[in-house]
């Protein structure tokens, strides 16, 4: 059976992945920092007869720590974890960028930009071991399809952007890599694939 891990997944785009995967048959991990949040998405799968196929963790992405915690967890239940989608995202008001408070964009830069780094880290190292897997990394565009300017959106999706859709800077040239721009995934890298 297929395991994905998908961070910030409590609500909106998160927990409807977890609810089409689960309902696919998939083993889900869901996972966000808010405990209030975590408790509600684990009340809505649960009354939805998803209970033994999902875990629940409690995770705040920006700390590497916690990421690794996500990992070792979802495999120690499930044995392995198949497909990892970097979801969680922050944003700022949308303000012009000198309206905003540091915290503001430090915080988006964490979650949005940061996370998805250790998500994708912790992820890597933990594949290249179990011998494959798949890394997804979520963009958020607005509802013309184009992504919101501002630090929250703009910057940070730019970033994985930039990063992640090269293959030289993710993984050792001995490992097959692949990189694909689908709607809404900004990249997709894939090891192996799934027995």
């Amino acid at each position: 059976m297929i395991t994905v891990v998908i961070t910030g997944s409590c609500n909106g785009i998160g927990l409807g992945l977890s609810r089409a995967f689960l309902a696919a048959g998939c083993n889900v991990t869901v996972s966000c920092h808010d405990a209030e949040g975590l408790r509600a998405a684990e009340t809505e799968l649960n009354a939805a007869g998803f209970g033994e196929r999902f875990l629940s963790v409690l995770c705040d992405v920006a700390l590497v720590d916690e990421v690794e915690m996500l990992w070792q967890q979802s495999a120690a239940r499930f044995g392995r974890v198949d497909i990892w989608i970097n979801n969680a995202a922050s944003a700022h008001r949308m303000v012009p960028l000198w309206k905003l408070e540091q915290e503001e964009m430090a915080g988006t830069v964490d979650v949005s930009f940061t996370g998805t780094l250790n998500g994708s880290y912790v992820a890597m190292r933990n594949m290249i071991v179990q011998g494959g897997g798949h890394i997804y990394n979520m963009d958020w565009l607005g509802p013309d399809g184009n992504i919101p300017e501002g630090l929250g959106f703009s910057a940070p999706q730019r970033l994985r952007s930039t990063i992640f859709p090269v293959p030289s800077l993710m993984m050792p040239a001995v490992l097959p890599l692949r990189s694909v721009r689908l709607f809404p995934v900004s990249s997709r890298l894939s090891f192996r694939p799934i027995r």
